[in-house]
This record gives C-alpha cells, structure tokens and sequence, in this order.
C-alpha cells in the first residue's frame, strides 16, 4: 500500500521476480555483471540484495545510526523557537 512502510526490499515485485530469475540464471551459468546492468543494478548491490540465494529484508530501518555532532541541544532548539516565533 502507498505510504506503508515494509521491513522489505525497496524494489518492485516485478524486479525481485527478475533479481529471482538472475539468481537461476547464475547457478545455470550466466554472467552476474550483464544480468545486473539489465537489471539496472551494480554487481555489489544485487550481493548486498541476494545472499545464499535469498533475497534479505531491508536493514536501513534497524540500523544503528549515530547521533550528529552538530544536533542543536534542547536549550537550544527551545532558543531558538522562540526567537522565530516573536512578533516583529
């Protein structure tokens, strides 16, 4: 559904059927790169998308991401809230 987020690959079912279908076609003989710029993909992220045959879920929603060095402190996003709210 649109605007409903998925822990899931961020690719139409249409390409997951053909990333399916290169994966087959790679254990029969074919060439990953050439099947890859068809796909409109590179090499490394059909790997990062395909291990031991199966195509992974999504990590980018469970990924530990640091806080910013430059992330305003409560003290002063409240300052400057503030300041941007007065009347001129």
């Amino acid at each position: 559904m649109k605007g409903e987020r998925t822990n899931d690959l961020p690719v139409k079912s249409q390409t997951r059927s053909r990333i399916n279908s290169r994966s087959e076609s790679n254990r029969n003989g074919a060439r990953l790169a050439k099947a890859c710029g068809e796909l409109h993909i590179s090499v490394r992220t059909y790997e990062r998308w395909v291990k031991d045959g199966e195509i992974q879920l999504d990590q980018r929603p469970t990924a530990k991401r640091p806080i910013p060095k430059n992330k305003l402190s409560e003290e002063e996003r409240t300052e400057i809230l503030t300041v941007v709210k007065q009347d001129e």
